[in-house]
């Protein structure tokens, strides 16, 4: 305990940790929140108003995504017309299920 390796697991843990916590908040927040109830560095101020930013200069763009996210929402269209039409579940004026 207190040794390199310790210090570096802990580091590594509490940043891997708080990336997702703050990652999964808008879809989470309260399993993001409980996370940070545990943090001893966090404080109170600090929980989930923090905002996330990423460095763009590791990320590569690939010029082919473009056409294949495009080929996979044309085939999205295609067999939700091929199902045939939908219930809108939440609409206000809808009494009863389809």
């Amino acid at each position: 305990m207190g040794s390199n390796e310790h210090r570096s697991a802990q580091f590594t843990l509490h940043r891997v940790g708080t990336t997702m916590a703050k990652c999964m908040a808008p879809l989470l927040p309260h399993l993001s929140a409980e996370f940070f109830q545990h943090q001893p560095a966090c404080t109170k101020k600090l929980i989930l108003r923090d905002v996330l930013h990423f460095d763009e200069d590791d990320v590569e763009f690939h010029p082919q995504l473009d056409l294949v996210m495009e080929k996979v929402l044309q085939l999205k269209s295609e067999l939700a017309a091929a199902a045939g039409p939908s219930c809108d579940l939440f609409k206000e004026e809808q009494q009863s299920f389809c």
